[in-house]
């Protein structure tokens, strides 16, 4: 699972990727996280959408969570210290069909 530096900066998670079917994301930090579907440029601490705690798990799926979630791109901040978040994806490969 790669791992992404998160301080009181937005940092990139993810990027968009419209092949992307689900993600996670694991906060093994003492320090609460928080990510949304933003820009790192205008994520902050008040305005993301979802909190991860210490040692907290976010999992997405387009079946639960909706195509857009799971595709769209990710930010992360924290309010204090230097963490890491680790983050995976699944993402699948369009076929490609040779036509005759």
């Amino acid at each position: 699972m790669p791992q992404v530096a998160v301080a009181q900066t937005g940092v990139q998670l993810l990027t968009r990727n419209k092949y992307r079917k689900s993600a996670a994301f694991h906060n093994p930090s003492a320090n609460v996280l928080f990510i949304d579907r933003m820009n790192p440029r205008s994520i902050q601490t008040a305005n993301a959408a979802v909190r991860i705690p210490a040692g907290g798990i976010l999992t997405l799926n387009s079946q639960q969570d909706g195509i857009d979630a799971v595709v769209d791109e990710w930010s992360g901040i924290t309010d204090a210290g230097s963490n890491t978040i680790f983050v995976d994806e699944y993402v699948e490969s369009p076929i490609k069909v040779k036509v005759p």
